[in-house]
């Protein structure tokens, strides 16, 4: 009998630590590198943390994190780490740099979302070339560039095109903001293909 009690004693006491769950902070909406983190930024979950718990932020310490700056895009619904806080963005990493398109509506890949590897075509030019002015006309219109999404926004009721955010190397920024009427097309996230 004793051993039976022992037991139970001791089964109970495993389940207690492997059930434990500690209240840790995820992203309550997605905030782009640079955003103040304000309390209605963030959520409570609750974890099973085993061992250190470095990788997240305990909810306990929201204090800390209230008021700091996003280092990267956060995005909804993803634990927050310590290393995504701090004083100042990190973001877009050097040699890279984030443009943003105007995609009208058949441009835009139906259930684009940020992570995508993606490649970004010219549509048909605005104007005839002989009316372009300057050195556009003599930019590789046609060719494209390969990046990463950041963020996808909906067009709003003033618009018809929705904002796409793509981190892209630096070499090709200014190509990029130049691009009129882009397309985007879904990539393989580990190909290396380069339109």
């Amino acid at each position: 009998m004793a051993v039976v009690i022992a037991s139970s004693v001791g089964f109970t006491a495993v389940l207690a630590h492997v059930g434990r769950r500690v209240p840790v902070l995820a992203v309550a909406r997605s905030l782009p590198a640079g955003a103040v983190i304000r309390a209605e930024d963030l959520r409570e979950v609750r974890l099973g943390v085993d061992g250190p718990a470095e990788y997240v932020v305990r909810a306990a310490d929201e204090d800390a994190v209230v008021g700091k700056t996003a280092v990267v895009p956060l995005v909804a619904g993803a634990l927050l780490t310590p290393q995504e806080v701090g004083n100042r963005a990190g973001y877009p990493p050097t040699g890279k740099a984030q443009v943003s398109f105007a995609v009208e509506s058949g441009g835009l890949p139906a259930g684009l979302s940020a992570g995508q590897r993606v490649a970004v075509f010219p549509g048909a030019p605005s104007a005839a070339p002989a009316e372009q002015s300057g050195d556009a006309s003599k930019d590789n219109s046609g060719v494209g560039l390969v990046g990463t999404v950041t963020d996808v926004a909906a067009p709003d009721h003033d618009s018809a095109a929705s904002a796409v955010t793509v981190l892209v190397d630096t070499a090709a920024a200014g190509r990029a903001a130049r691009m009129d009427k882009p397309h985007v097309v879904v990539l393989s996230p580990a190909g290396r293909e380069v339109p």
